[in-house]
């Protein structure tokens, strides 16, 4: 066998040249599973489940309830209502037949409506050249990205490392963890409240779980809390000094944030027909 070679030396960096980019780390075997996923998910033709998110958040609690349909010639409905916000329902209805989205918002009372012809968006993001990333996207920013584009984006932030199989009503699944990248951690701005930079305060989701259906890969739970070890950072503005201002009572109790999205009576494969979509 070939003996070991000794490691290149690096050249020393000149003053002021850019940090070399970071090496991207191969995935784990939970990633592998998310991704594996993904396509599973972006390949379904047709699908009908329900879905709850409840969310916590900054004192705030409330929950989001509705209906995800998807059917063939990239049709798709979006009923969505926020209950439990005094004083402030909120609605969002959207209607694609695959030619035209109608996109209807509701918060307060304040209303917001929008049509848009999809069609030769989708036939022009079909491209090959067309980046995958940039692809998901302008999907997003239309509302017709599914649940795949979110564990697209929750994979890119979190690094994944655990993995254990699990049932879920007699069903098979993967339940995969993991924490926030430090290098999708948001900067905290000088002078401003927060924690040092490369943590995140508690009202930021650090910690995943995901719950994956083996077979079809449909994510059943997706859980997003804050870390509960950072809940007692000292959340005063910071001078120039580099020195908390004000006293130590000052500081503010922050509680870990929860987003936990529950997608139930999942019909993967469901025959739809045009009068789903009204």
């Amino acid at each position: 066998p070939q003996a070991p070679q000794a490691p290149a030396a690096t050249a020393p960096a000149p003053p002021g040249a850019p940090p070399a980019p970071a090496v991207e780390e191969p995935p784990t075997e939970a990633e592998r599973s998310i991704d594996e996923a993904i396509k599973k998910v972006a390949a379904v033709k047709t699908v009908s489940p329900s879905l709850t998110q409840d969310v916590k958040m900054l004192g705030q609690k409330f929950q989001v309830k509705g209906r995800y349909l998807k059917g063939t010639g990239s049709r798709i409905y979006l009923n969505l209502d926020v209950v439990g916000v005094p004083g402030a329902p909120g609605r969002m209805l959207q209607v694609s037949d695959g030619d035209v989205l109608w996109d209807y918002q509701k918060l307060l009372d304040v209303q917001t409506y929008r049509k848009i012809k999809v069609k030769p968006i989708l036939e022009r993001l079909q491209a090959p050249e067309v980046d995958r990333s940039n692809r998901e996207q302008i999907l997003a920013s239309l509302g017709v990205a599914g649940p795949e584009a979110l564990l697209a984006s929750v994979r890119h932030v979190v690094r994944f490392d655990q993995k254990k199989e699990g049932d879920l009503d007699g069903r098979p699944v993967w339940v995969v963890q993991g924490r926030w990248r430090d290098s999708a951690a948001p900067p905290v701005p000088q002078g401003r409240p927060g924690v040092r930079v490369g943590k995140l305060p508690p009202y930021i989701p650090s910690l995943a779980t995901l719950t994956i259906d083996q077979e079809t890969g449909w994510p059943y739970r997706i859980e997003l809390r804050g870390s509960p070890e950072l809940a007692d950072v000292d959340t005063r503005a910071v001078g120039p000094d580099g020195q908390p201002i004000g006293s130590k009572s000052s500081i503010e109790k922050l509680q870990p944030s929860e987003f936990i999205l529950v997608y139930s009576e999942v019909q993967v494969d469901a025959a739809l027909s045009s009068a789903d979509f009204p």
